[in-house]
């Protein structure tokens, strides 16, 4: 009943009334998604590398006897490239915000030498930390292409996920607006950055040692397969070639993967409340900040 109670939009029957639109293709869905994880890479050039990688770990398995896995392997290849592409993303979003509050704060300084956040953006395109210069040298390229600086500002802020961040380029296209003093607001934005990472440290190392044991539960069922079929001998290998060898293998891998899905799970959903892990009340939250009750 709730199916059938919910209407359904066709994007190809809506698609059909409106001239020069049409729905997007199945690969075309694929990058979007692909892009909105935040991954810049093409959708072929991921299938390619994923593919290749499961193809050559599932090729040496093969060769050892596991065929079952061999053909798992291959199919988990692109599985495994998005992870690897998404653990350094996830490490690059991290060196971003942890850079972040020193960029500002280096920001601050060079208004002193410059008078003027035109020519702080230039310094800073020259002197930011690694991780934020790249957005600099962007608000410096497009004020160089005549684009006002405010918009340049608002523009680049826009582009990047983090909050923070773009709180920071609004409150510096809004300072080129209006005018005032800009530098409490930065260094309340700064110090804000910091009291989120340090509650992000705070349940990451809460999180560290679960997730370590489900690495654990997904390499094991499989180390000890490779280990039984090293010392067994042909006796193992034979088995192993049979249907019901084929079938432990598949059981054996899935049974690691369940474990570490699980585990995983649990982790991430894992807050100790009693150890305050969530979000602070409104006055710590204006003592650790430096945000006063009537700031918006």
């Amino acid at each position: 009943v709730g199916m059938m109670s919910v209407q359904r939009v066709s994007l190809d029957d809506e698609a059909q009334r409106i001239s020069g639109i049409h729905a997007p293709s199945l690969v075309s869905s694929w990058q979007m998604r692909l892009y909105q994880t935040g991954l810049r890479i093409r959708l072929i050039e991921f299938v390619l590398i994923g593919v290749l990688l499961g193809g050559l770990s599932g090729l040496l398995l093969m060769l050892s006897g596991f065929v079952s896995l061999g053909a798992l392997a291959i199919m988990a290849g692109p599985a495994l490239y998005y992870r690897y592409l998404t653990t350094r993303r996830d490490h690059a979003m991290r060196m971003f915000r942890e850079q972040l509050p020193d960029a500002i704060f280096d920001f601050i300084q060079s208004m002193i030498t410059t008078r003027n956040i035109a020519g702080s953006v230039q310094l800073m395109s020259q002197r930011a930390p690694l991780a934020l210069r790249a957005e600099f040298v962007q608000v410096h390229s497009l004020i160089g292409r005549q684009v006002p600086v405010a918009a340049a500002l608002e523009a680049t802020g826009q582009a990047r996920p983090e909050v923070f961040f773009r709180q920071f380029m609004d409150a510096l296209a809004q300072n080129v607006v209006t005018g005032g003093n800009l530098k409490p607001i930065l260094q309340r934005i700064a110090h804000a950055q910091r009291a989120q990472l340090r509650l992000h440290d705070k349940i990451s190392a809460q999180q560290a040692g679960a997730k370590l044991v489900g690495r654990v539960y997904a390499a094991a069922p499989l180390a000890f397969l490779v280990f039984l079929r090293v010392i067994g001998g042909e006796s193992y290998a034979a088995f192993y070639r049979t249907l019901y060898g084929q079938l432990a293998q598949v059981a054996i891998a899935l049974s690691g993967l369940t474990a570490w899905w699980l585990t995983n799970q649990i982790a991430e959903r894992g807050l100790y409340i009693d150890d305050q892990a969530t979000a602070p009340r409104l006055n710590e939250q204006v003592h650790q900040t430096g945000f006063q009750k009537s700031t918006p």
